[in-house]
């Protein structure tokens, strides 16, 4: 029951914050092209607005639309690919979709 009302607790700009710095900074940026670093980088300027949008969603919102877009990109296997089937498929998605799946995360 302890452990129930803790995952129920309305989550906080603290978790937002910590999730954010645990987000490796390079990692393949998404549709907007800005990557977990830049925001990390740049947090003083950006932490409100990124907190609020983050805790919006996690805390009961909607997350928006255009939060939710990622583009498909087909990552070679070989060489000299010639075939569908040598590609990887990824679809790197914004920082702050990742930001909110990290914070769930680590509340769970």
């Amino acid at each position: 029951m302890e452990m129930a009302d803790g995952l129920m607790q309305a989550y906080t700009a603290e978790e937002v914050e910590r999730a954010l710095f645990q987000m490796g900074p390079c990692k393949a940026p998404g549709e907007d092209g800005f990557t977990a670093g830049f925001f990390q980088k740049h947090w003083g300027l950006v932490k409100e607005k990124v907190t609020n949008a983050v805790l919006g969603f996690l805390n009961g919102g909607e997350m928006p639309e255009v939060i939710n877009r990622t583009i498909l990109v087909l990552i070679p296997m070989v060489a000299n690919p010639q075939e569908i089937t040598q590609f990887r498929p990824i679809s790197p998605c914004n920082v702050i979709y990742k930001l909110c799946s990290k914070v769930m995360a680590n509340r769970l």
